[in-house]
């Protein structure tokens, strides 16, 4: 996860840990939300990238 959050192509992500919180990972965005129980890069890349695909996520509109 921290190559991830750090890799400059992943675009506007931040990450921080979360001790209480029940999912290995969880995800947030203006509309969505997804947890993972297991640490899945993947998925949250996925996630990831059809948030910054979405019209809704572009500054000023």
């Amino acid at each position: 996860m921290r190559a991830f959050v750090t890799d400059s192509t992943a675009g506007r992500v931040v990450g921080g840990a979360a001790p209480d919180q029940a999912e290995a990972v969880k995800a947030v965005h203006a509309y969505r939300t997804i947890a993972c129980h297991t640490v899945d890069v993947d998925a949250v890349r996925g996630f990831t990238r059809d948030w910054f695909a979405d019209p809704r996520s572009k500054v000023g509109e």
